[in-house]
């Protein structure tokens, strides 16, 4: 059998792997990072469950939830696969293209703060801006003035401001 890796990242900047054919890595400060879930729901379960044995203290996810947003069926299968992760851990999710019309099955399944759809989460020394792919970010939009707010708002305790969302705002490739 392969092996499946799960890279999980520890806010002090560490990172730990936990391995499928040993004893779950626990590490109760990491965070796990993953996404693109809307397909494989096997995969997805393997990969689910490798995340809540390691006991992050949360996880996110990056967008692409499920396959088409619209379909009851796709979160009916999202929120079975990932009951037990959520129930563990913090769980911050943000929406990505496949999302698209579900925005409503989205802000029912998880009670984020504002308007649900872009938002922080203080973590850790950390602030996780979460930005919805979904909704315009041009420079007139309620989003980027949000934005704005959070990034020029005092540090505080938080050492990092980390940007979260579907796509990145500039890519390499």
């Amino acid at each position: 059998m392969k092996k499946l890796l799960l890279a999980a990242l520890a806010v002090s900047g560490a990172f730990f792997h936990a391995n499928a054919e040993t004893a779950p890595c626990e590490c109760g400060r990491c965070i796990a990072v993953y996404g693109d879930t809307r397909t494989g729901n096997e995969a997805h379960k393997k990969i689910a469950a490798l995340i809540e044995a390691a006991k992050p203290l949360a996880v996110f996810h990056t967008g692409d939830l499920v396959p088409k947003g619209k379909k009851p069926k796709g979160w009916e299968d999202f929120k079975e696969i990932t009951k037990g992760l959520r129930a563990s851990a913090s769980f911050y999710a943000v929406l990505g293209n496949h999302e698209a019309g579900g925005d409503k099955f989205f802000t029912d399944l998880f009670h984020y703060p504002g308007n649900g759809r872009w938002y922080s989460q203080e973590l850790r020394g950390a602030r996780f801006i979460m930005l919805d792919y979904l909704s315009p970010l041009g420079k007139d939009s309620p989003q980027y003035k949000w934005l704005q707010a959070e990034l020029l708002a005092p540090a505080g305790a938080n050492k990092f401001k980390v940007i979260v969302m579907h796509k990145p705002l500039l890519s390499t490739g």
